[in-house]
């Protein structure tokens, strides 16, 4: 029985192709079914677990888990450098949208968020059947953990065993500390140019007169903004934005109308 991924998110729609791998046919039938009815009263995801209360024919809810290996520590710092790397990927992730390519990133380590096989997942159930078998139970609980990740696809994280908030701070933290070495360039440096006769005593002198300063100073300090070097700075960094999904075949040009309006705003805070 083929399962239709439909127009769903790309981690959702593997979910539901593992399904084809069922080997109980009677069972993937009917396990589909009591998810279209609504059959489950609770379902959730932890690391490492998915949990679920399947409704059968008897009053009380059948318990389900189906279980999957959580990532080691070296993995999941392989997968953040290799997001880090793609510069656009870790823009996306942190404006809370989720690529596919991240499952290539992910791939020469050895990793990937969503199992690759029906056999990467164990289920076990209430109703009697024997650990690691496919009953329609475990089937219902396994499309509902498709519509969970369609959702969240962040759920997927959670699963191999990492929360999601800790991934995009991660990558907000190592981006922000890449950012503060090596020579980064200021979008706007400050020019500063004082005279000798401005540059201030030790502040030890200068307690008694701290909140009275030196106003004849300012007449000759001068702040005014240069343009950047390079240009948009910000902009070659995060590169073009992701194209969305279902969106035009040609995307819009954002990033030059943004370029534009930091020229425009330049002239305006320089007086031109």
């Amino acid at each position: 029985m083929k399962i239709e991924p439909s127009d769903r998110h790309w981690i959702a729609q593997r979910w539901l192709r593992l399904l084809d791998q069922a080997p109980d046919t009677a069972a993937l039938s009917e396990g589909l079914a009591y998810a279209e009815s609504g059959q489950t009263r609770s379902i959730g995801i932890g690391a490492g677990v998915l949990r679920a209360l399947i409704q059968g024919r008897r009053p009380r809810a059948y318990p389900v888990s189906l279980a999957t290996t959580v990532l080691l520590p070296s993995a999941w710092d392989a997968i953040i450098d290799a997001i880090l790397a793609d510069t656009a990927l870790s823009a996306s992730m942190l404006a809370g949208q989720l690529p596919n390519r991240i499952e290539d990133l992910a791939a020469p380590t050895g990793a990937h968020l969503v199992p690759a096989e029906m056999t990467e997942i164990s289920p076990v159930c209430a109703c009697g059947a024997e650990p690691g078998t496919w009953c329609k139970h475990a089937v219902c609980a396994m499309r509902l953990a498709a519509d969970l990740h369609h959702q969240d696809p962040f759920m997927a994280f959670l699963l191999r065993g990492k929360d999601p908030g800790d991934v995009r701070e991660q990558l907000r933290r190592r981006r922000a500390a890449r950012g503060s070495v090596g020579g980064a360039t200021l979008v706007y440096p400050l020019r500063v140019d004082l005279p000798e006769s401005a540059i201030p005593p030790p502040f030890g002198e200068t307690l008694e007169r701290f909140w009275i300063g030196q106003s004849e100073a300012l007449d000759d300090f001068d702040a005014t903004p240069e343009p950047p070097e390079p240009t948009h700075a910000l902009l070659r960094r995060l590169g073009p934005p992701p194209a969305a999904a279902g969106g035009p075949a040609r995307p819009f040009p954002l990033v030059g109308l943004l370029a534009s309006c930091y020229d425009r705003i330049s002239q305006d805070a320089a007086g031109g």
